[in-house]
């Protein structure tokens, strides 16, 4: 049983993300995780979480930081409903800064400094962990309402439920 629905949950997730690419949503990681949190807990686990992370794509130092809001079910499976984090290639997910500094060489590390605008990183981080902590207290946290609804009932008729 636990296959099927494990099945039946990353089917959720690819459908998502393919109404997401048609659509060109972007952006939308904080809408996309509130209606898979929603789902999650009503149909298939009460153990998950939404998590603030850094995400980083690429090789080497070479790529793209995200800021980003995801699922973790049962403390340790990633649930990464955002089609444009999804499709990303290399991707790694980090709880913290240091995590994330961790995975770099100094030499990667100094590059950063004159590339990238850490405070803003960091700045960014935060509120996105107080945004996790509301969804995980059950308060309804979206950033775009028609995408949150134009989304919730595509999954919806798929499945069978109007």
């Amino acid at each position: 049983m636990e296959i099927l629905r494990d099945l039946a949950i990353q089917k959720i997730m690819d459908d998502m993300r393919e109404h997401q690419k048609n659509k060109s949503i972007k952006n939308q990681c904080v809408t996309n995780t509130q209606l898979l949190y929603e789902i999650m807990k009503t149909h298939f686990s009460k153990n998950v979480k939404a998590q603030a992370v850094y995400m980083f794509s690429g090789d080497n130092g070479i790529g793209k930081f995200v800021n980003h809001v995801i699922l973790v079910k049962d403390n340790k499976t990633i649930m990464d409903a955002s089609y444009d984090t999804y499709c990303l290639k290399d991707k790694n997910y980090f709880y913290t800064f240091k995590d994330l500094m961790d995975h770099f060489d100094n030499e990667t590390k100094n590059r950063f400094g004159t590339e990238l605008d850490m405070r803003e990183l960091v700045n960014t981080h935060m509120r996105f962990i107080k945004v996790a902590e509301r969804i995980n207290n059950d308060e309804f946290v979206i950033a775009d309402r028609k995408h949150y609804i134009d989304q919730a009932d595509y999954i919806s008729s798929l499945f069978g439920r109007n």
